[in-house]
């Protein structure tokens, strides 16, 4: 009976001391796991992190600046040239070319185009008035159906230096005329020529509320993001196929930068959009697991 006791009393000294070294070892062990927890946190971040260098940002920014461009030019129309302004700001120009430009600018607005040309064909090429009756010659080209008369005639008043705004606005008009004739690419880069001298190096929208104008511009200046194209491509109400194709990509691209932003909830909300318009199944799929992924975050 004794020794049976003074065996069950060493057996509990020897458990005693092996559970003592357990919790020696798990102290120990929940000190190491908490000294690496931040690495260990960041390793599940990286897991489960989407790799943005995978990302095509030249093809949805090309996508983008042609929507831009198309969008900035259905909401501009052609520049027209003025009188009155004009007569203001150059008032010491040549008489005879001020007399002329008013009677033939007042024949133009009358559509009678035939008598405004040949009088604004006879101005000197001294002042401002004669780029003016350019530009004017330019508009009756294109209100006649000659656009490659009016493009010549663009041209040559934006070459001009009398007056920067008409100067400007030729440019604007050329570029404008190019879009018409179905020149896309070269359009694009005379537009984006004329929204940087138009700007003058202000960001577009610093001090305005957002426009469909206005975020085209930013994006032709390169100084938007996906945030950008995901709303000028809302702004938009009438948007085609490939608007819709492009509407996908960017809310799911701006999708996963909220997420590593770890802004899940945002995250949430633009892979919702995303697959509102599942035209790449592939994409949309994407969306979906990433969207899963930041519920779980969250």
């Amino acid at each position: 009976m004794v020794t049976g006791y003074g065996q069950q009393v060493e057996k509990q000294q020897i458990d005693k001391q092996q559970l003592d070294e357990y919790q020696i070892k798990t102290v120990d062990s929940i000190d190491v796991v908490r000294d690496y927890r931040p690495v260990l946190a960041d390793a599940v971040k990286v897991r489960r992190s989407p790799d943005m260098s995978l990302i095509n940002r030249e093809a949805i920014e090309t996508e983008l600046r042609q929507i831009a461009t198309a969008t900035y030019f259905a909401n501009k129309t052609f520049k027209q040239a003025y009188y009155t302004k004009l007569l203001k700001q150059h008032p010491n120009a040549l008489r005879s070319n001020i007399e002329n430009y008013r009677i033939s600018y007042l024949a133009y607005q009358e559509r009678e185009y035939t008598r405004a040309a040949s009088i604004l064909k006879s101005l000197d090429a001294s002042d401002a008035f004669y780029q003016g009756s350019i530009i004017t010659l330019g508009h009756i080209a294109l209100e006649t159906g000659d656009k490659q008369q009016a493009r010549n005639a663009f041209v040559k008043a934006m070459k001009l230096d009398f007056d920067l705004q008409l100067k400007a606005d030729a440019l604007f008009n050329y570029a404008k005329v190019l879009y018409a004739m179905d020149s896309t690419q070269a359009a694009q880069k005379v537009l984006e020529k004329y929204i940087v001298q138009e700007y003058g190096g202000r960001e577009p929208g610093a001090q305005t509320q957002e426009s469909a104008e206005i975020l085209s511009a930013q994006i032709l200046l390169g100084t938007s993001n996906f945030h950008t194209g995901v709303s000028l491509l809302e702004s938009l109400k009438d948007r085609g196929r490939e608007a819709d194709a492009t509407y996908q990509k960017a809310t799911y691209y701006r999708g996963l930068e909220f997420y590593n932003e770890r802004a899940f909830e945002n995250s949430i909300s633009i892979f919702m959009r995303s697959e509102k318009f599942p035209i790449d199944a592939k994409m949309a799929a994407l969306a979906t697991y990433w969207k899963a992924e930041a519920m779980y975050e969250v």
